[in-house]
């Protein structure tokens, strides 16, 4: 579960004046009010000879993510500024407040952020490591995070995407890798 909580947290500050220039113009881009789409999702797990498989359908609005995981085994995760819950069925299971846990708050504020491009909250937590621009203004981009209690879990995350971000390879500090990928993504604009 935590690992997958971890998944999401992306975004950048430049290190350089050519790449905040380029990724403002990135990141000017991705805002919306709303964002649905698909994921793939693969963990792979350090001692594990095989990684873990899952996909399903993500929702954003209201300042709420919504991750619902449709295989291997149906479940939801929402994300909001009070903290994370899991739905199985209909009923909630599993609650974690930013009271309880202020990394939650952190957590929850940065998937947010990611997912609506909020660039202020993003140029808080993160650093650019490297950042190319591709051909028909696709982009990709190496991050690292600049807060104490991301760092201590987050090695480095791979992001890359064209108008909205498409795939994210987290790579933690014990050595497992989660990647994902977005596809069949609607926004409506803010």
């Amino acid at each position: 579960m935590r690992h997958f909580i971890y998944a999401f947290v992306m975004s950048c500050v430049s290190v350089s004046a050519w790449a905040e220039v380029r990724f403002s113009e990135v990141a000017s881009a991705l805002g919306a009010a709303w964002l649905e789409g698909q994921f793939q999702q693969q963990k792979t797990i350090v001692g594990l000879p095989l990684p873990l498989i899952s996909s399903g359908r993500f929702y954003v609005q209201d300042n709420q993510l919504r991750w619902l995981t449709e295989k291997p085994m149906q479940s939801e995760l929402q994300f909001s500024s009070q903290g994370i819950s899991q739905w199985q069925k209909g009923e909630k299971v599993w609650q974690m407040t930013a009271q309880q846990q202020p990394v939650i708050a952190t957590i929850s504020q940065l998937m947010l952020a990611m997912m609506a491009g909020q660039w202020s909250t993003l140029d808080q937590a993160f650093q650019v490591q490297a950042f190319e621009q591709g051909e028909g203004g696709c982009w990709s981009l190496v991050v690292v995070s600049k807060d104490p209690v991301l760092s201590h879990v987050v090695q480095q995350l791979d992001v890359a995407g064209c108008e909205r971000v498409t795939d994210i390879a987290l790579h933690e500090v014990s050595g497992n890798v989660t990647a994902l990928n977005l596809s069949a993504l609607a926004q409506g604009e803010q």
